[in-house]
Protein backbone atom coordinates (compact mmCIF):
# COMPACT_ATOMS: atom_id res chain seq x y z
CA UNK A 1 0.00 0.00 0.00
CA UNK A 2 1.08 3.51 -1.16
CA UNK A 3 2.09 5.97 1.87
CA UNK A 4 -0.05 8.93 1.23
CA UNK A 5 1.96 12.63 0.64
CA UNK A 6 0.92 15.55 2.52
CA UNK A 7 1.27 18.70 1.24
CA UNK A 8 2.62 21.56 4.12
CA UNK A 9 3.69 24.68 3.10
CA UNK A 10 5.65 24.21 -0.27
CA UNK A 11 6.90 20.60 0.98
CA UNK A 12 5.03 17.40 -0.15
CA UNK A 13 5.98 14.75 2.89
CA UNK A 14 5.83 11.00 2.65
CA UNK A 15 5.78 10.15 6.98
CA UNK A 16 7.91 6.79 6.24
CA UNK A 17 7.28 5.89 10.33
CA UNK A 18 3.64 6.65 10.47
CA UNK A 19 1.67 3.74 11.77
CA UNK A 20 4.63 2.07 13.77
CA UNK A 21 5.51 1.68 17.15
CA UNK A 22 8.50 4.21 16.14
CA UNK A 23 5.73 7.19 15.39
CA UNK A 24 5.50 9.39 18.36
CA UNK A 25 9.62 8.77 19.14
CA UNK A 26 11.18 10.07 15.85
CA UNK A 27 10.22 10.70 12.09
CA UNK A 28 11.69 10.03 8.66
CA UNK A 29 9.80 11.92 6.16
CA UNK A 30 10.74 11.95 2.16
CA UNK A 31 10.11 14.95 1.28
CA UNK A 32 9.85 17.00 -2.30
CA UNK A 33 9.92 20.32 -3.16
CA UNK A 34 9.02 20.96 -6.59
CA UNK A 35 11.12 23.60 -8.87
CA UNK A 36 11.16 27.07 -8.03
CA UNK A 37 9.81 27.27 -4.95
CA UNK A 38 10.39 28.35 -1.57
CA UNK A 39 9.38 27.66 2.05
CA UNK A 40 8.34 29.88 4.69
CA UNK A 41 10.62 30.79 7.25
CA UNK A 42 10.22 28.55 10.51
CA UNK A 43 11.33 26.61 13.52
CA UNK A 44 11.15 23.51 15.40
CA UNK A 45 10.66 24.57 18.72
CA UNK A 46 11.41 20.89 20.58
CA UNK A 47 13.04 18.47 17.50
CA UNK A 48 15.94 18.40 16.35
CA UNK A 49 16.42 17.73 12.45
CA UNK A 50 18.75 16.41 10.10
CA UNK A 51 18.31 16.64 6.60
CA UNK A 52 19.81 14.01 3.63
CA UNK A 53 19.55 15.43 0.43
CA UNK A 54 18.71 12.73 -1.92
CA UNK A 55 18.24 14.34 -5.44
CA UNK A 56 18.23 17.95 -7.18
CA UNK A 57 19.79 20.84 -5.26
CA UNK A 58 18.93 24.17 -3.31
CA UNK A 59 19.57 26.66 -0.49
CA UNK A 60 18.82 25.56 2.85
CA UNK A 61 18.77 28.90 5.41
CA UNK A 62 19.30 27.61 8.99
CA UNK A 63 19.89 30.72 11.50
CA UNK A 64 20.31 33.09 8.70
CA UNK A 65 23.21 31.39 6.91
CA UNK A 66 22.94 30.16 4.01
CA UNK A 67 23.72 26.47 2.46
CA UNK A 68 24.09 25.33 -0.88
CA UNK A 69 22.86 21.83 -0.46
CA UNK A 70 23.16 19.04 -3.38
CA UNK A 71 22.54 15.30 -3.63
CA UNK A 72 24.54 13.39 -1.17
CA UNK A 73 24.73 16.18 1.63
CA UNK A 74 23.62 16.15 5.14
CA UNK A 75 22.30 19.18 6.44
CA UNK A 76 22.15 19.45 10.93
CA UNK A 77 19.09 21.97 11.85
CA UNK A 78 19.26 22.50 15.80
CA UNK A 79 15.88 22.73 17.37
CA UNK A 80 14.90 26.30 18.06
CA UNK A 81 17.09 27.81 14.80
CA UNK A 82 14.86 29.73 12.43
CA UNK A 83 15.23 28.00 8.86
CA UNK A 84 14.22 27.50 5.03
CA UNK A 85 14.22 25.82 2.14
CA UNK A 86 14.64 26.90 -1.66
CA UNK A 87 14.79 25.38 -5.13
CA UNK A 88 16.08 26.52 -8.47
CA UNK A 89 14.92 24.82 -11.67
CA UNK A 90 14.62 21.19 -10.61
CA UNK A 91 12.97 19.91 -8.04
CA UNK A 92 14.39 18.88 -4.90
CA UNK A 93 14.10 15.98 -2.89
CA UNK A 94 15.56 14.76 1.21
CA UNK A 95 14.98 12.99 3.89
CA UNK A 96 13.98 14.72 6.86
CA UNK A 97 14.76 12.85 10.39
CA UNK A 98 13.01 14.68 13.72
CA UNK A 99 13.41 13.86 16.80
CA UNK A 100 10.80 14.46 18.50
CA UNK A 101 8.40 14.43 15.02
CA UNK A 102 7.47 17.60 13.65
CA UNK A 103 3.96 16.27 13.03
CA UNK A 104 2.76 13.56 14.93
CA UNK A 105 -0.84 13.03 13.38
CA UNK A 106 -1.47 10.08 15.94
CA UNK A 107 -1.31 13.07 18.83
CA UNK A 108 -2.24 15.87 16.56
CA UNK A 109 0.74 17.74 17.71
CA UNK A 110 2.83 19.96 15.59
CA UNK A 111 5.90 21.71 16.53
CA UNK A 112 6.03 24.41 13.75
CA UNK A 113 6.32 28.08 14.33
CA UNK A 114 6.27 30.66 11.28
CA UNK A 115 7.98 33.94 11.54
CA UNK A 116 5.34 36.14 9.94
Amino acid sequence: MALPEILYDVFYVTQLIQGTALESVVAVDRVRVEPRKSSGTHRHNDAETVLFIEKGSGVVKVGGVCFVVNAGDRISIPKGSWHSVHTAQHELIFTSIQSPPIHDEKTGRHDLELLL
